[in-house]
């Protein structure tokens, strides 16, 4: 799905419309806070109809494709992996930043700074996931300490014995994290590039949309069981009656003025299964950042 195109289908046909893929059932596309509120907080909407058969083979079952009872039990088996502890600890992550602030050339040549944020994030992530006393990257023993402390895997086995979930635990937590720092410090906003510029949900019943039905698109739209609704996160947040008529545009000044609400901002998701991690996110975005200003000279 060619997603700017995508956006300008809601230019033309409204906020909520039906569409068909080729020799698929057809899917509702909303960008309408009201559908987004619902889809994202009502208990009967789901992933696993469309991520579990072509995911469960490489992550297995977790938090990214599964529902109900099994979603439930990953997520609370994550939480205490973003408590306040690890929050404030970013030793992890300082050693990795000195480590790409090293490869930056001397000289002031340009350099992509996309796959060093790229490398760098996934070590991150692989020490914090993954890293243990005695087989630590950590180099002091007070590290080695943190590295007991803060390990994913260290939580998880504290709360069950299974490996095969610790692991798919594991996978998906690489998956839907992975990228989010790097594409938030190359891209510099999420409004624009959002991590997940498309969403979807499968009605696990049938179920109502409040909005976009009739001629004014204003009625409520009946979804039945099956049927997929995909929220556009990207044209979501290039709507101009909410962050101006330069919407496309780079200007994070604009968010001195703006206030947008809980669904009409969605760069971290929303409701039931919006990201665990988004504090954890911002502070380490900000410690990059004031890393590598405190690095390089601004021209």
């Amino acid at each position: 799905m060619d997603i700017p195109i995508l956006y300008r289908h809601h230019q033309r046909r409204g906020p909520t419309f039906q569409a068909h893929a080729l020799l698929s059932q057809p899917s509702i596309i909303t960008i309408a806070p009201a559908n987004i509120r619902v889809v994202n907080t009502g208990k009967d909407w789901g992933v696993a109809p469309m991520r579990l058969a072509g995911m469960e083979y490489f992550c297995g079952r977790g938090f990214l494709t599964t529902d109900g009872d099994l979603w439930s039990r990953s997520r609370k088996l994550l939480k205490p992996t973003f408590n306040k502890a690890n929050l404030t600890n970013l030793s992890f992550l300082s050693a990795q930043v000195d480590t790409m602030l090293q490869q930056l050339p001397k000289n002031g040549t340009t350099v992509d700074l996309q796959p060093l944020f790229y490398t760098m994030y996934l070590d991150y992530y692989v020490d914090q996931a993954l890293v243990e006393a005695g087989a630590s990257s950590a180099k002091s023993e007070k590290g080695l300490d943190n590295a007991t402390k803060l390990s994913m895997i260290r939580s998880l086995s504290v709360q069950t014995n299974e490996r095969e979930y610790i692991r798919n635990q594991i996978l998906q937590g690489m998956m839907a994290s992975q990228e989010t720092d790097g594409v938030l410090m190359y891209w510099s906003v999420l409004r624009l590039y959002p991590i997940f510029p498309l969403m979807s949900r499968t009605a696990l019943k049938d179920q109502k949309l409040p909005v976009g039905g009739g001629p004014n698109k204003d009625l409520p739209v009946f979804v039945p069981r099956g049927i997929l609704v995909v929220m556009s996160y990207y044209a979501l947040h290039q709507d101009p009656a909410v962050f101006g008529e330069d919407a496309e545009d780079f200007r994070p000044e604009r968010w001195d003025k703006i206030r947008p609400g809980q669904w009409t901002f969605m760069a971290f998701g929303g409701g039931n299964r919006a990201c665990l991690g988004q504090p954890k996110v911002l502070v380490e975005a900000a410690y990059v950042l004031s890393a590598n200003g405190c690095k390089v000279a601004l021209i």
